[in-house]
C-alpha cells in the first residue's frame, strides 16, 4: 500500500495494462517498487505537461499583474507615437508619394501572328473535326 500512496485509479489501471502487455520484460507478479516505477512512467507525460503549464503561468504572471496607468501624459504620448507612425519615413501622410500602379499586362492583340506549318495543320484538323461534331449533333 505504501508503493501506491498518492496514485490515481487511472494510473494504476494503465500501469496494470502495460505490465500485462509485458512492459517489464518478465513474468507477471511485479514487486511493489516495480509497480510504482511503471505507474511513474505512465504519469510522466502528464506531470511534465503540468510542470510546463505552471512554468508558463509563472513566466506570464508579471505581464498579467502589471498595472496600466491611463493618465493624460500617457494618452498624449500614445497619440504622438501614432501620428509619428502614420507619418512614416517620408514625412507627414499628406506628402507621401502616390502608390505605384500595378504592372500592366502587355497587349499582344495587334502583333502579327506567324502561322507555322504545325499551327496550320492544327487549325485544319480543328476545322475538320469541329464540322463533323456539328453535323452529328444536327442529326
Amino acid at each position: 500500500m505504501q508503493a501506491l500512496e498518492g496514485v490515481s485509479q487511472w494510473a494504476l489501471f494503465e500501469a496494470e495494462r502495460r505490465i500485462n502487455q509485458n512492459s517489464l520484460g518478465h513474468a507477471f507478479m511485479p514487486s511493489p517498487s516495480e509497480l510504482r516505477g511503471e505507474i511513474d512512467r505512465v504519469m510522466e507525460p502528464l506531470l511534465e505537461r503540468e510542470r510546463r503549464a505552471a512554468e508558463e503561468r509563472r513566466r506570464y504572471a508579471c505581464a498579467e499583474g502589471a498595472r496600466v496607468i491611463h493618465d493624460e501624459a500617457s494618452r498624449a504620448r500614445v497619440i504622438k507615437l501614432y501620428h509619428d507612425w502614420r507619418a512614416g519615413p517620408n514625412g507627414p501622410s499628406g506628402t507621401r508619394p502616390p502608390p505605384r500602379p500595378p504592372p500592366q499586362v502587355p497587349d499582344y492583340s495587334q502583333e502579327p501572328v506567324e502561322i507555322s506549318d504545325a499551327l496550320r495543320r492544327m487549325l485544319k484538323a480543328e476545322d475538320h473535326f469541329g464540322r463533323n461534331e456539328d453535323e452529328s449533333s444536327e442529326t
